[in-house]
């Protein structure tokens, strides 16, 4: 079972700013996976929604011609292939966008990437920029961004600043949760808020498809207490087996 939430932060709804992050999860029946990722947009960025929301279906489609092509997810060189991939595209995209490149990927083509392969066979968790994530039985990690809050971007390789990418392999397991978010829910999953904890944990959360979305709005419009979301949050949620 697989689900994604999106939402508009607190801070970004007062000054009537668009949401930037984004969320897949596409099963694959016939591979025995699940295909997760979240993209977060450069909050300075003109239309950086546009490419978290490109970002995500890239790299879904990436890791997916990597495992047609028989290359397993805990495999470095899949990864690379797949980012050479997602780069390769993007490269594409701003030499279409305008006539001067550097402006387009500053304005449209920055956003953070974690893509996960997930399934009873293992899996992994490959990320580029901030943002946290469980893998399986492994606790949360939260990802931290650089100094001044300026996270590593994937499109920093189309201009020479290659962002470095991280790699977490998962071992085989009949059951498991694997979660992955936007930099938005970092302070709650590095407080250990109870209440995310068992969103991300009650199995309702992945067999009803607008339960993460909806329970994400709710933080960010606060209400009667001060909203728990100021930042734009993207999850994507995959559960399979009897999982606790």
């Amino acid at each position: 079972m697989t689900a994604v939430g999106v939402a508009v932060g607190a801070l970004h709804r007062r000054l009537g700013r668009p949401g930037q992050d984004a969320a897949l999860a596409v099963a694959h029946p016939d591979l025995a996976v699940v295909v997760l990722a979240v993209a977060d947009g450069c909050g300075s960025a003109r239309a950086s929604e546009v490419g978290a929301q490109l970002g995500v279906r890239l790299w879904a489609r990436a890791v997916e011609r990597g495992l047609r092509a028989g290359l397993a997810p805990a495999d470095p060189a899949m990864w690379a292939a797949a980012r050479a991939a997602v780069v390769a595209s993007l490269a594409g995209l701003a030499d279409e966008l305008a006539p001067d490149r550097e402006r387009a990927i500053a304005e449209v083509l920055l956003f953070t990437s974690l893509v996960a392969v997930v399934g009873p066979g293992g899996g992994a968790v490959y990320t580029v920029g901030d943002g946290c994530y469980q893998a399986a039985a492994a606790p949360p990690v939260v990802l931290a961004a650089e100094a001044d809050n300026c996270p590593a971007y994937l499109a920093y390789d189309l201009v020479g600043e290659p962002a470095v990418g991280h790699l977490t392999v998962m071992p085989p397991s009949p059951r498991g949760v694997v979660w992955l978010g936007t930099d938005g829910l970092s302070t709650l999953v590095a407080t250990g808020c109870p209440e995310l904890r068992a969103l991300l944990a009650c199995p309702r959360s992945a067999a009803h498809p607008d339960r993460l979305r909806r329970q994400l709005e709710r933080w960010a419009r606060g209400g009667d207490a001060p909203a728990r979301l100021t930042d734009d949050a993207a999850i994507a949620l995959a559960r399979w087996g009897d999982a606790p």
